[in-house]
């Protein structure tokens, strides 16, 4: 589009005129300069003509005296004298008049004066005194007489007088015309001058003035866009930039609208997509509109999968419901005749019959619509028409586009006959036998569901044909068994009739032996034929139980196919989250540079400005909270989302609710109102930030939704009257919060609707007021997680009342929480309840409590801190004693996430004379630490948000809090490898109260000695008094030994707090000492730092990594090393240092320093985040290698040398992160090469998958820069 007043031309115009104004200022100076140079030049050549003239006037005299002394003496001398200044008075002359001619229109008084004066001296030279002179060279006496020559005297007298006038006349003049020349000059420096001064000022006048109107116009119009785009930025998309001009802002602003007509299109196209009205789509406007393209194609593939669901039901549905009517049928005509029926309808077929097999022979039974024939077609023996050809192979048969000649099934309307279009001929086979089949004509073609319909029902068909023609026959051979038994029991009651008649008749006895005997062979072969009649009743039984396996298995498929429709939910809900990598990747760059423009580091921006990036990051974060809610969706519906139990303050959480929103209801207008039941106890056992989560939405919706009246919370016990859909929740043991509006309230058709993803009350309230509707979507699966419910009571514009029911019984709530997926790593580390034995008051005996473990409240290490994470004192309503902590008391900070344990352990610390400080979390800990400095630490390593381990490196990483005692109590085996951090101790879990004794006396121990011991193990006396020089202050004692025997003679009969140790011993190695000393039981080790100028391997390194717990080798910066090490290890308070130690050390851990110059490598394939990315560490003095993907990662691996770590994006082309990282991991030198993940994605398992393929941590977009810094500096520390 082209613009005809664009601001390129303005300016253009403004700088012409300035420029123009210039020109006449430096045309009117060159003026002025070249008159000023005129007039020197006129003042030099008047000056050049005086100094000519005066020259002259003196050759002029001199010749005169000259001659008339040739003339009275006739002496050569006055003649060769008088020759050479005839000479200079010609010279003088010469350019005297040369110099007269150049301006004679200006000295034509002058030059007439100069020429008479020639002519004066040529007359006389030619009268007087040439003719001596040609008289003296022709050797002839002409000298005149005296008279003559005082006549000639006199003449030459008279002449040189006149000669004298003439040039007095003649310097005269000159001086005038100097005088005159000079003031010309003075006039033109005055006039350059003005006219300087006065064209800068002009010119500067006409600069501001033009800039000013040019700027107004142009910040005018920008103030126009600003406005739109903070009203997009909120989401209010009724925004119409009203800018007509016809320049770049003009265009700026017809593009703005463009973009927001766009925006208001995939607003409409995206609400219809939610409604499932996918026949809107997004227009296309080219190959690079990604967005749109993207949209449409997650609108065609919900499109897909709608339809494949509506499919999927229609066929399960067809299934279960044929299933069902089947159950109800035991005849096996009426069931053909009941399976042809209700296949025809379902399928809207318009013929169809069913023949059941005998034999080899197919009779049809049942027909839909069918009109029997007096021919054949009733019966079909295998291989017979399509009928017995499905039979024979067992094989469906689609029969298309039948000719018009066919008869065999036609579709009879009773006025007409006509010919299928499609016959579909379906053999109903189990166990490779033939039971029947069916033949289903339609007038349309079959669709390919139709078709996978049938073919889904055959088997069950079959099946049930087959049990119900086995329970027939089973039914008739229990009736001639029946029959049988009638009859048996008739002839043994015969028998026994007989055995009577024996008894009585003794005497007929061997007359009746031989009958006997007859009938007794009879009998025993009745019974045999019994036998085997009760073994052909079990084999079909067993028959039957088969039948039953099949059927159940087929229940099994049903349920299979039910599993996988959950799976197909679950899908879609992980492709929303996945989706949000594309949202992620784009707001990461601009959470980070925005967040950089606000810092204003460079402080190149004003007031306004930095408010407007404020105002751009707050926007993002605030599109960040809604992409978590899609994600928390996401999780809930994935099963993947953790619920936390544990005990809280109900009246807490009324202070912290009220805190947050009553500025906002008094904004408003609304009145907030916060009760709770006196008979309720304030303590309940439940998760309470998720439950917070809950009532701030509804809070929230009934303060929006609210123009005046009242919202009130309420905290209750229902009455007998409410009705739970959870049967496990009863009136006695619930708790409800109910949270009244009197807002504009919901329909009675809306009120199931409310609670569905993406819906509200009615299609104005998203335009009215905002919002997605995932808010009560969350809340209602969040409290199902906890073992709850919530119910709706409202009335349309009267208000409406949302109430949260959850149990009171800690064991329905953690019932209902058993199916979430706990955390595999602490589930390992924390699987039996703690044990602890704790001392009771009279100390005479130990009371075992026990703690139980909560592995579902551990998260991954550095997980993201949620925005709503509360603060110090909302985390941790643990009563503690920072309240009354005064400055110089001994306190202990204790890190526990076991509320219990912690409870314990703050009563002990209080029983040992120290005031106690409670942590729930590590990153509480650490904020306690920094704030309140305690005189030691109780950690634990399993924490619910960053690891102990974690924490423990963060404290000895603080200068100012590297000097506190930290001892670890844990469920895990000992770890050495804290120790080598700088832990003083390590107990496992349980513990008894000795442990508990044991751990404050260790602590009591190292706050009483003030004077530190360290032994100094080293046989160079150079470098043993370097180092004592380096280590020593007024608190550290330094005992030195040169060899391994006497070191280990010190530590037998001496206590040291450190070892300082060389491995080049005289006597023993330092390895042959470490383990002497290691299997000394008498003998507690310190730690000890090896401090030695070997190159050690990497299997050296592992042994020394069993005793040591730190590695220094001799170099550059070994001094200053062991020097932080040694102080680390002897607890030392900055403070109490020398000055040049504590300079050494804060150079040490001065991390903005240390980053600088580091070396490191961004992966991502995103160019907005890596130019982000990249400006921010450099800032740092990071030194930034970039890479689009992993195979080019890899390249610049290979090129670039000392490369410390790499940032890995995991969504990337060519090749992805986790392939890259899994390359990397293969070479052997990058086997400890820090790598950290960085991805959009947020599902918990793609932390694993990263840590799998190879990364050390892990990091979600949007990047928090200083969180993202901190965890750089923990693994370049390393």
């Amino acid at each position: 589009m082209k613009f005809k007043q664009s601001i390129a031309s303005r300016l253009v115009i403004i700088n012409l005129i300035r420029a123009l104004v210039a020109i006449i200022v430096v045309a009117s100076m060159l003026y002025t300069t070249r008159e000023i140079i005129k007039s020197n030049e006129e003042l030099d050549r008047a000056h050049q003509t005086l100094e000519h003239t005066l020259a002259m006037q003196v050759s002029s005299k001199s010749l005169l005296i000259n001659g008339y002394g040739f003339l009275k003496s006739g002496n050569p001398e006055f003649l060769q004298t008088f020759e050479q200044e005839r000479n200079e008075f010609d010279t003088d002359f010469a350019i005297l008049l040369e110099g007269l001619s150049i301006h004679a229109e200006k000295s034509k008084f002058t030059l007439d004066i100069a020429l008479e004066i020639k002519h004066i001296i040529d007359t006389w030279l030619v009268e007087e005194v040439e003719p001596q002179i040609i008289a003296q060279r022709m050797n002839v006496d002409i000298y005149s007489p005296k008279p003559v020559l005082l006549k000639s005297f006199l003449y030459g007298n008279a002449l040189l007088t006149k000669v004298k006038d003439k040039q007095a006349e003649l310097i005269a003049e000159e001086k005038s015309f100097l005088l005159k020349q000079q003031k010309l000059v003075q006039d033109t420096l005055a006039w350059a001058q003005l006219v300087f001064i006065g064209g800068i000022l002009i010119f500067m006048m006409l600069g501001f003035v033009l800039s000013y109107f040019a700027a107004t116009g142009i910040t005018r119009r920008i103030g126009k866009l600003v406005e739109a785009t903070q009203r997009l930025a909120k989401g209010d998309l009724d925004v119409v930039v009203d800018i007509t001009s016809q320049d770049e802002i003009g265009l700026l602003g017809e593009y703005t609208n463009q973009t927001i007509q766009r925006l208001q299109h995939l607003e409409v196209v995206v609400k219809a997509t939610a409604a499932e009205d996918f026949a809107t789509q997004v227009r296309v406007l080219g190959q690079q509109d990604q967005l749109a393209l993207s949209i449409n194609k997650m609108s065609e593939n919900l499109k897909n999968s709608a339809f494949e669901r509506k499919n999927q039901t229609w066929l399960k549905n067809g299934i279960a419901e044929l299933h069902s009517k089947m159950r109800s049928e035991h005849e096996l005509v009426s069931l053909s005749q009941l399976v042809i029926t209700y296949l025809a309808k379902y399928l809207n077929a318009q013929v169809g019959s069913c023949y059941l097999a005998e034999g080899k022979q197919l009779q049809l039974v049942s027909s839909y619509a069918f009109k029997r024939r007096n021919n054949n077609d009733n019966v079909f023996q295998f291989g017979e028409g399509l009928i017995g050809q499905a039979a024979l192979e067992q094989q469906s048969i689609l029969y298309h586009q039948l000719p018009d000649d066919h008869n065999d099934l036609l579709i009879n309307t009773g006025i007409s006959e006509s010919t299928p279009t499609d016959i579909f001929v379906l053999p109903l086979v189990h166990e490779n036998k033939v039971q029947a089949v069916l033949a289903l004509g339609v007038s349309r073609k079959y669709s390919q569901i139709e078709l996978e319909f049938l073919e889904s029902v055959a088997s069950g068909i079959a099946i049930t044909l087959h049990v119900t023609r086995t329970r027939q026959q089973l039914v008739d051979m229990l009736e001639e068994s029946k029959l049988q038994s009638e009859e048996l029991q008739a002839q043994q009651e015969e028998l026994r009739a007989s055995n009577e008649e024996l008894e009585e008749q003794s005497t007929m006895l061997v007359k009746s032996e031989e009958s006997l005997r007859n009938k007794s062979e009879e009998l025993q072969q009745i019974n045999s034929e019994l036998e085997e009649r009760s073994e052909e009743l079990e084999r079909q039984t067993a028959e039957m139980t088969e039948k039953n396996t099949v059927i159940e298995r087929a229940k099994q498929a049903v349920e299979i196919q039910a599993n996988n429709l959950e799976k197909a939910s679950r899908y879609k809900s992980e492709f929303l989250a996945n989706m949000s990598h594309e949202l992620r990747t784009p707001l990461n760059s601009l959470l980070i540079l925005s967040q950089s423009l606000a810092k204003n580091s460079q402080g190149n921006l004003n007031e306004e400005q930095q408010e407007d990036a404020r105002v751009i990051y707050e926007g993002g974060q605030s599109l960040l909270a809604l992409i978590n809610d899609i994600l928390d969706l996401s999780k809930v519906e994935a099963g993947k989302l953790d619920i936390h139990f544990e005990q809280f303050s109900i009246n807490n959480l009324l202070v912290n609710l009220g805190r947050q929103f009553k500025p906002v209801a008094n904004k408003k207008g609304v009145e907030l109102c916060f009760d709770k039941e006196d008979v309720l106890s304030d303590d309940f056992f439940s998760d309470p930030q998720r439950i917070e989560q809950v009532l701030r939405n509804l809070l929230s919706n009934g303060i929006k939704f609210t123009h005046h009246g009242t919202v009130s919370l309420k905290v209750i016990q229902p009455g007998p009257s409410v009705r739970f859909d959870n049967p496990a929740l009863r009136g006695r043991n619930t708790l409800g919060f109910a949270v009244s509006d009197t807002g504009i309230g919901i329909s009675a058709d809306n009120q199931e609707s409310v609670f569905e993803a993406f819906q509200q009350g009615d299609g104005s309230t998203s335009r009215n007021y905002g919002g997605t509707g995932l808010g009560l979507t969350i809340s209602r699966e969040l409290v199902k997680l906890m073992g709850g419910e919530i119910q709706l009571q409202s009335k349309e514009g009267e208000g409406s009342t949302f109430t949260l029911y959850l149990p009171l019984d800690r064991r329905l709530g953690l019932a209902a929480k058993q199916p979430l997926k706990a955390n595999t790593r602490e589930s390992k580390t924390h699987q039996e309840p703690l044990e602890i034995s704790v001392p009771t008051a009279d100390n005479t005996r130990e009371e075992v409590v026990e703690v139980s473990t909560k592995a579902d409240l551990l998260k991954s290490p550095l997980s993201p801190v949620p925005a709503r994470e509360k603060t110090l004192q909302e985390k941790n309503t643990f009563a503690d004693d920072r309240d009354i902590l005064k400055a110089g008391e001994k306190s202990v900070l204790v890190i526990e996430d076991d509320p219990s344990f912690m409870r314990i352990l703050i009563d002990l610390s209080r029983h040992k004379g120290y005031r106690g400080l409670s942590a729930l979390t590590g990153r509480e800990g650490l904020e306690l630490a920094a704030m309140y400095q305690p005189s030691a630490i109780v950690l634990d390593l399993g924490l619910p948000d960053i690891s102990g381990r974690q924490v423990l490196e963060q404290l000895k990483q603080n200068i100012n809090t590297r000097h506190i005692p930290v001892h670890i109590l844990s469920a895990e085996d000992k770890n050495t490898e804290v120790l080598q951090i700088g832990a003083v101790g390590f107990l496992t879990k349980p513990v008894s109260g000795e442990d508990i004794d044991s751990l404050f006396c260790n602590i009591e121990h190292l706050l009483q000695d003030s004077i530190k011991r360290v032994l100094l193990v080293e046989d160079d006396n150079n470098n043993r008094l370097a180092v004592t020089r380096l280590i020593a202050n007024k608190n550290i004692e330094i005992c030195s030994v040169s060899t391994g025997r006497e070191a280990q003679e010190k530590l037998l009969s001496e206590l040291f707090h450190c070892v300082i140790l060389d491995l080049s011993l005289p006597d023993i190695s330092g390895f042959e000492l470490l383990n002497r000393l290691r299997h000394n039981k008498s003998i507690t080790l310190p730690p000890i730092i090896v401090y030695t100028g070997r190159e050690l391997s990497s299997e050296e390194y592992k042994e020394l990594s069993q005793y040591t717990s730190s590695i220094v080798i001799k170099g550059a910066n070994s001094p200053e090393r062991l020097l932080d090490e040694t102080t680390l290890f002897l607890h030392s308070v900055d403070s109490s240092l020398p000055h040049d130690q504590r300079k050494i050390i804060k150079m040490l851990h001065n991390s903005e320093l240390v980053l600088q110059g580091r070396k490191i490598l961004l992966v991502d394939d995103d160019l907005r985040n890596t130019y982000a990315l990249s400006k921010v560490l450099r800032e740092y003095g990071l030194e930034v290698i970039m890479a689009d993907n992993g195979k080019l990662a890899l390249q610049k691996l290979a090129e670039e040398e000392n490369i410390e770590l790499v940032l890995m994006d995991i969504m990337m082309p060519v090749m992805d992160g986790y392939e890259a990282m899994r390359k990397i991991r293969s070479q052997t030198r990058f086997k400890k090469l820090p790598i950290i993940a960085l991805t959009a994605k947020a599902m918990p398992e793609d932390r694993t998958k990263s840590i799998e393929a190879g990364a050390n941590d892990y990091c979600i977009k949007p990047i928090d820069v200083d969180k993202l810094i901190a965890i750089m500096k923990i693994w370049l520390f390393r």
